[in-house]
């Protein structure tokens, strides 16, 4: 608690409305626009790889969130909580921080794809705000930011070993794993928010089996498409929040249908709608890496 408090020695309101920004830019709402943008507009095989890291990443922060059960400060101090809607963004457990796994695991991830100095510093940047604002807003302790921090180094540390491997049995087995294991794990072993998590898993995991999605050649296609995308994602996550009962929503096999049905929205049926009306040749890059997708096997 020593370093919440020091650091809070210099909170001003103008600072605590800067921090509640920076930690939103960790909000699960943004997670999901990067990884429709990555897939639909920047590239579908890393787009994937990293929605299938960053998703099986998050599910083991709710798994050792649930195991360690440790209280965050302001629930030891009500008086560190600086913003009251920050409390919000603070579900469960404090160790290891969610906020620091899932910045650096998308960003460090991204980095290692993208392979820029600039973009590099960007997400080092990106990681270190996010984790420091957590800290200041009374909802982690340090030593839940570099648990979440080194658990989303790890990660990272697996996306040259995911982009080697590959399955050799039939697309038809793949679509079967696909579906069924994540929805057994989540119900095996479930953990904050592993509907949602493994659902969406399962629909990265299943969407490009069903549809290959061929990245358009031209800008405008690609704005396009990841408009497309967007829209329907969001229309798709918005009216299940209004319109399915909340029994569903909050039973297991519930929870995780609809985030299968939002991923796959946005990995399969978004590429199928943008093929009826958008005709054009897929650029080479794009011809390119649809065949070295190591997920990507014959029938």
């Amino acid at each position: 608690m020593d370093a919440v408090y020091f650091v809070q020695g210099a909170a001003s309101p103008v600072l605590d409305s800067l921090m509640l920004a920076v930690t939103n830019l960790g909000h699960d709402l943004t997670y999901i626009a990067l990884l429709v943008i990555t897939y639909l507009g920047v590239s579908p095989v890393q787009g994937r790889r990293l929605g299938l890291l960053f998703l099986g990443a998050m599910y083991f922060n709710g798994l050792f969130k649930d195991f360690f059960s440790t209280p965050r400060p302001f629930e030891l101090d009500p008086e560190v909580l600086r913003v009251p809607s920050a409390a919000e963004s603070a579900a469960g457990a404090g160790f290891p921080s969610g906020h620091a796994q899932s910045s650096t695991t998308f960003w460090g991830v991204a980095a290692w794809y993208v392979r820029r100095p600039w973009f590099t510093a960007l997400a080092v940047m990106l990681v270190a705000l996010i984790s420091f604002s957590r800290v200041y807003l009374g909802v982690h302790l340090p030593i839940d930011i570099i648990a979440g921090v080194g658990l989303g180094l790890l990660a990272v540390a697996l996306a040259p070993v995911l982009d080697r491997t590959s399955l050799s049995c039939s697309r038809i087995l793949q679509l079967a794993l696909a579906l069924a294991v994540p929805l057994l794990v989540h119900l095996l072993f479930p953990a904050v928010n592993s509907g949602i998590l493994l659902g969406g898993l399962s629909g990265f995991l299943a969407g490009p089996l069903l549809v290959r999605h061929r990245l358009p050649g031209t800008l405008a296609g690609r704005v396009l498409v990841t408009a497309l995308g967007l829209a329907l994602v969001f229309i798709v996550l918005l009216s299940s929040s209004a319109l399915l009962p909340d029994e569903v929503k909050r039973h297991p096999v519930g929870e995780y249908l609809r985030y299968l049905v939002i991923a796959l929205t946005g990995v399969a049926l978004t590429p199928a709608l943008f093929r009826l009306f958008w005709r054009e040749p897929a650029s080479a890059h794009a011809r390119e890496s649809d065949l070295t997708d190591g997920y990507e096997t014959g029938d």
